[in-house]
């Protein structure tokens, strides 16, 4: 009989897989907290971090697979860059274990599995051991006992299995290892880099007016919260402000944090100035000690502390087109501070939330709201809504004589111009001077015709410039609009 050959690809991959099997498993090493040498943390505001772990580490000749423990629990596996390595080090993969050991995943991992049985022996006050497998761990646990089926519900099922031993892909602690082939080994320093969602921070203001409301003192905190599964050691520590062009999508998803039972712990440092440099169009924040943050922990670093601070108090009335005439409105309190050197700040500010005070006679802080700021550029002024109610209101009454023009655009539109006056009242009963501001808003393309103060159009809204108003007196602002915008024909 003539044997047919074997085909040459089939062949060489035979050969290969032989040659794989024949490979030694490569060399496990484990390296923990005790191998690091330095941990650098760059928090974002977007709620994600980019950890720089640099650990000790000695490679054996040949492969070995080196675990490295302790990374956070939501780490994005695929931006894990390993550098540091020898020039003749290989690395051939990298492997990201998440499955962390609990009592719900051992059992999981267990099912099929030899395990013991533990059964109660009441009047000898001890449990009797016997040899079992675990048949299903689904709403409870279901052993197969010598010829017999035990199930087990409820605290019986963690008070009645003993384990012999760990899965081999469950860890203790989120895990990231890498396959290595060195042909001479030796010690080497190597640095692992990794995006993590889980760490986030944002700024922290506590404004304290002073009785006139022309003043304030402001403390500023860079605000850390750690929900990332792990707790870090003496990190030095960075924090990013501005927004970084991230896609947020992943596949597969990074597996949620584990729960932290117990209250939030908040915890304020005091005493040592954040350094703040530019970063390309960012500004980066550095701690100049090192600091540890507790998985589950909020944690306050202190940014600056600035007294006499400039501020203003406005009334601020916002009407919309379409509003109706001679209705009152009422006023929203806001608090305008300029960021420039001469007002007590100068030096971009970090989005957060600011919490207001004014102080009483005897100096001490009464609560008036509490408001976001976005990230503020020095030079670039700032407003604060308080939720104290204005004491001013106004009034919008429609002048008579308004029009309106439209012209058809094809088949389904039609051009519309209204041309309309108003009259914005505002009186000032209280007994100091008092600045307003004046939006009328909600247009499709409007145009300032005339006014008898200065204003300025943007399309959609007409803003005034501050006016002051002096104490019992009164002011009307007269203005004249112009609003174009398309619309579909009734008819179509």
């Amino acid at each position: 009989m003539r044997l047919k050959p074997i085909a040459l690809p089939l062949l060489n991959l035979c050969v290969f897989l032989w040659a794989q099997a024949a490979l030694p498993a490569p060399e496990i090493i484990t390296l923990g907290k005790a191998d690091r040498q330095d941990l650098s943390i760059t928090v974002y505001q977007d709620g994600y971090a980019q950890v720089r772990d640099h650990r000790r580490l000695v490679l054996p000749a040949g492969r070995s697979e080196v675990r490295f423990a302790d990374v956070s629990a939501q780490i994005e596996p695929q931006t894990a860059i390993v550098r540091g390595l020898a020039a003749d080090t290989r690395l051939l993969e990298v492997n990201f274990d998440f499955e962390i050991l609990t009592p719900r995943s051992l059992m999981a991992k267990s099912v099929g599995e030899p395990v013991w049985f533990l059964k109660a022996l009441p009047k000898d006050n001890r449990d009797e051991r016997e040899a079992a497998v675990l048949l299903s761990a689904t709403r409870g646990a279901v052993l197969g006992v010598g010829g017999r089926l035990e199930v087990l519900i409820g605290p019986e099922v963690s008070r009645r299995i003993a384990y012999r031993g760990l899965p081999p892909d469950l860890r203790p602690s989120p895990t990231l290892s890498v396959q290595l082939e060195s042909p001479a080994g030796g010690q080497e320093e190597v640095g692992l880099s990794y995006i993590t969602y889980g760490l986030e921070w944002h700024g922290t203001y506590r404004l304290y007016l002073s009785r006139g409301g022309k003043t304030a003192d402001l403390d500023a905190y860079i605000t850390l919260l750690n929900e990332s599964g792990i707790s870090y050691e003496n990190v030095e520590l960075h924090a990013l402000a501005g927004r970084v062009n991230k896609i947020k999508e992943q596949w597969p998803p990074p597996p949620p944090a584990p729960k932290v039972e117990g209250e939030v712990e908040t915890l304020v440092v005091t005493g040592s100035r954040i350094v703040r440099r530019r970063l390309a169009d960012y500004q980066l924040y550095t701690i100049p000690t090192r600091v540890s943050i507790a998985n589950g922990q909020e944690k306050q670093l202190e940014l600056f502390s600035a007294s006499g601070v400039g501020t203003e108090i406005l009334h601020a009335f916002v009407v919309y087109d379409g509003d109706e005439d001679d209705e009152f409105i009422e006023a929203k309190s806001v608090l305008r501070i300029e960021n420039t050197e001469e007002n007590g700040l100068g030096f971009p500010l970090p989005k957060g939330e600011v919490t207001i005070y004014a102080r009483d006679a005897k100096g001490k802080p009464v609560y008036l709201g509490t408001d976001d700021v976005k990230n503020t550029p020095e030079n670039e002024p700032f407003r604060l809504e308080l939720e104290t109610k204005s004491a001013l209101s106004g009034k919008l009454t429609k002048s008579l004589g308004a029009t309106r023009v439209c012209e058809i655009l094809g088949e389904r539109y039609e051009l519309c111009v209204t041309s309309a006056s108003y009259v914005f009242h505002v009186s000032n009963v209280t007994l100091r001077t008092q600045t307003i501001e004046y939006v009328h808003a909600g247009f499709r393309n409007v145009t300032l015709k005339e006014s008898n103060y200065p204003a300025t159009a943007d399309s959609r809204r007409v803003s005034w410039e501050p006016i002051t108003v002096r104490p019992g007196r009164a002011l009307n602002i007269r203005y004249t609009i112009e609003n174009r915008f398309t619309r579909r024909l009734r008819n179509n």
